[in-house]
């Protein structure tokens, strides 16, 4: 299941999974753009790039002590030559600042994704369905430690 891959990850992530191609003609959710002011962290930024485009599936923590740039990092990675030209409308930021749960991590990544969910159906269950049949698509999870650290039981959310 995918909390599975996420428990591996601390503060940043970036997963690229594939997703269906019908959720390809949906607009792009509001994301954020990178700060310009962003020195001396170019290289780390073209290497986590080269990473995510040369491979299948990847997954890279950002991690760091609070206010040193991981997330301007994340954000710049996002906004790579490199990195838009393999998802060019398929790149998503998802803060994770407030989150306390899987299900409200799941819910919260299916409303950035704009994947509807009906009353009743397992919000966990329509993620890993939707993430499984998806084309090539960049999650990038910032402050998931929020989620981790929430939630002592792991096993639960694997």
């Amino acid at each position: 299941m995918i909390l599975r891959h996420l428990s591996q990850l601390c503060t940043s992530i970036a997963i690229r999974i594939r997703k269906s191609e019908s959720l390809t003609s949906l607009p792009l959710p509001s994301q954020p753009l990178p700060p310009e002011i962003f020195y001396g962290r170019d290289e780390y930024v073209a290497e986590i790039a080269l990473l995510i485009v040369k491979h299948e599936q990847v997954r890279v923590a950002i991690m760091g002590v609070g206010g040193m740039g991981k997330t301007s990092v994340a954000i710049h990675i996002m906004h790579h030559l490199d990195v838009i030209a393999k998802y060019p409308n398929r790149r998503y930021f998802v803060g994770c600042d407030a989150v306390e749960s899987a299900d409200t991590l799941a819910l919260l990544i299916l409303e950035t994704l704009q994947i509807p969910l009906s009353s009743k159906a397992n919000t966990l269950d329509v993620l890993h369905r939707a993430l499984s049949s998806a084309p090539s698509t960049l999650i990038v999870l910032d402050n998931f430690e929020t989620v981790w650290n929430a939630d002592k039981n792991h096993a639960a959310d694997r």
